[in-house]
């Protein structure tokens, strides 16, 4: 009679080290999905409105896909020279949102004046990448974007 115990026993047994496995698994895999980069940069030529003047800019905005706040602590515009050279915008505008902190599920952004960037050698009919730097370091890259075209 205790061979069917035994038998039984050793089942469960199985049973229950094979769901402790998937558990810990799963909870590896949600570990490493909510530490894992949600933040985006975006770049996209845009105007400034004064009154009735516009001025040209371009918009840099970091995106948070996080659920909780991030802190951008700097941002700028890789230069075109093919140097891997960095323009850091250090005066923001009146209205930006960044530098500084983004709320969860949300987005702010920079508006440099093109005026402002041109003497350093920014062309927006050439492939354009702005950068944002994190409060822990990390460095995030926008998609290189041509914000106009010639016709």
């Amino acid at each position: 009679m205790n061979a069917p115990i035994a038998s039984t026993t050793r089942i469960v047994a199985i049973y229950g080290a094979a769901l402790a496995s998937l558990g810990f698994i799963w909870q590896v895999f949600t570990w490493a999905a909510a530490r894992k980069n949600r933040v985006t940069v975006e770049v996209a030529y845009g105007f400034l409105a004064f009154g009735p003047n516009l001025v040209d800019c371009v918009n840099v905005t970091a995106v948070n896909r996080h659920d909780h706040a991030i802190r951008v602590a700097s941002l700028g515009l890789v230069l075109q020279d093919n140097s891997g050279n960095r323009l850091t915008l250090l005066h923001p505008a009146p209205g930006d949102g960044l530098p500084g902190d983004v709320p969860a599920h949300d987005s702010r952004a920079a508006h440099p004046r093109l005026a402002d960037l041109t003497p350093y050698g920014i062309d927006v009919y050439r492939p354009l990448r702005a950068w944002i730097r994190l409060g822990t370091g990390e460095e995030i890259l926008s998609p290189a974007r041509t914000l106009m075209k010639r016709t």
